[in-house]
């Protein structure tokens, strides 16, 4: 009968649109979810970044000087290590050593 095509096409449309409406809710479920990941790194970025800022001061403070070396400016290698106030050439000297064998493992 024409009553019951009629009343298994709604069904079809109302299940339709249920399972469009689920789909919808889990796609802005999963978009939300993506943003809070995404609010959660940078806040922890910056928590590192301010962490940071912090430790250098108190080195700065302290009489430390930080000290940049480009082993090779075309490949834009560089180094940068502390140096304490009052050291030696050689301790310079082996504070650059041992972060160039602690950044570049095959360094000599």
């Amino acid at each position: 009968c024409w009553e019951d095509e009629e009343s298994e096409q709604l069904r079809k449309s109302c299940r339709r649109q249920e399972e469009e409406a689920e789909a919808n809710a889990r796609a802005a479920k999963e978009h939300a979810e993506h943003l809070r990941q995404i609010n959660e790194r940078e806040e922890e970025e910056r928590r590192n970044a301010a962490s940071a800022a912090a430790a250098e001061s108190l080195r700065r403070a302290s009489g430390d000087t930080k000290v940049l070396v480009h082993v090779n400016r075309s490949l834009k290698i560089q180094v940068d290590f502390w140096v304490s106030r009052g050291a030696t050439l050689n301790d310079v000297k082996q504070a650059l050593v041992t972060e160039l064998t602690r950044k570049f493992k095959t360094a000599r």
